[in-house]
């Protein structure tokens, strides 16, 4: 099976589970030296407060991957809805991920809702503690 055909498969659903969105990743097997990391934010931001991932939070982790795949060196990059209050702006988010040494600056930003139970604070927290795994 292609990715096309997975991508056709999973996306003609209107919900998927975690587990499957992680045997794609397996079947895929992207190579890349963040794939780990990929799967940790797709959980932590795709996943933090649903059961399953609907079709646009899927189409935005199939992106994800084709940037992954295109390019090993890239990191994943992420932007906060800047319109909750207490959430990490698009330039906040780049300079976090910058110090952490996640990426570099001048990478494209993946325009990702970070779940509503998932604060500045702890997102920078979680963020660390992966920058130094």
């Amino acid at each position: 099976m292609s990715f096309q055909d997975l991508f056709i498969k999973y996306a003609s659903n209107s919900q998927i589970s975690i587990d499957k969105l992680l045997d794609i990743l397996n079947f895929m097997n992207v190579n890349n030296a963040n794939i780990q990391t990929v799967k940790q934010l797709v959980q932590l931001i795709c996943h933090s407060s649903q059961s399953d991932l609907g079709y646009e939070e899927f189409a935005r982790v199939v992106y994800i991957l084709q940037k992954c795949e295109k390019d090993a060196q890239k990191a994943v990059f992420l932007s906060a809805d800047t319109e909750q209050k207490g959430y990490l702006s698009p330039s906040e988010l780049h300079q976090l991920m910058c110090s952490l040494g996640l990426v570099s600056p001048y990478q494209q930003i993946l325009k990702l809702k970070i779940s509503q139970n998932i604060s500045y604070e702890d997102f920078c927290l979680i963020l660390k503690e992966m920058s130094e795994k």
